[in-house]
């Protein structure tokens, strides 16, 4: 009696998902078990952080402009009560940006951020390529990137917090209020004092480097090894290489910017 054999089917891998929650305390307890899961996530969880910095983007420039506006409201206010004289030309509310400006900053700002997520991602994976690794994928980069971007969403949302409840400016990030002050002197002070280029080029540098920079390099050199098969020395001098050429082409511009 003859028995029919029927093929054995492999099991069909299934994308797993990753949640907001998940993916946010897994970059921060467990990253590297994260980035492990993300790597082969969905779409929809894989750019979840790509919306949220955009959203996070556009929070922090809305937020500065109308941090901004009532700084500069509180210093008229102080000019005119040293001044009593000319008192009745004291504004009365403050005076926000047009809309065109907090959109034009916001484009400003978004333009970077793009910029650098497609630095981090196309440098990535040419070192992928220039190594080797014909298996990498531009996609699997673009990934690594995005996810590693999560210490700046929560740079941006604390920020935001900061400047909407106490409608004070941030005039020296980072580390830049070590050698210089950026805060705008008060109405009426005409003793500005003209900062040196050198001290100006080491605030801009400075003004980049926090916490939540090493943060990210961490999580990218957390991530190499994941997503590629770089050895740990080659993923140090690539992460490193990038981050710093990352920070001077930031620094070059807004060094060009500010002299121009």
């Amino acid at each position: 009696m003859e028995t029919q054999s029927h093929p054995v089917q492999s099991p069909t891998t299934v994308a797993p998902r990753l949640g907001p929650l998940p993916a946010w305390a897994g970059i921060l307890f467990t990253p590297r078990t994260t980035l492990d899961v993300t790597r082969h996530a969905r779409r929809a969880g894989a750019w979840l952080p790509a919306v949220l910095m955009v959203v996070v983007v556009m929070l922090t420039a809305y937020a500065g402009s109308h941090a901004d506006s009532y700084y500069f409201y509180q210093d008229q206010l102080d000019f005119y009560a040293q001044n009593p004289e000319n008192a009745r030309f004291a504004p009365t509310q403050p005076t926000f940006a047009p809309l065109m400006t907090i959109l034009i900053r916001m484009g400003e700002r978004l333009a970077v951020l793009f910029g650098s997520w497609a630095l981090w991602a196309i440098v990535l994976y040419l070192i992928c390529i220039f190594t080797g690794q014909r298996d990498a994928t531009f996609g699997a980069m673009v990934k690594l990137t995005l996810w590693s971007w999560m210490p700046y969403i929560v740079r941006g949302l604390l920020q935001s917090g900061y400047m909407f409840l106490t409608h004070d400016p941030i005039f020296n990030p980072g580390l830049s209020g070590l050698v210089l002050d950026d805060t705008p002197p008060p109405m009426g002070q005409y003793d500005y004092v003209m900062i040196p280029r050198q001290t100006r080029l080491l605030g801009t540098v400075l003004s980049y480097v926090d916490v939540y920079l090493f943060w990210h390099v961490a999580l990218v050199l957390t991530g190499v090894p994941v997503f590629t098969k770089l050895s740990r020395k080659q993923a140090w001098l690539a992460v490193v290489g990038i981050a710093l050429a990352w920070t001077a082409l930031r620094v070059a511009l807004d060094f060009w910017q500010y002299k121009y």
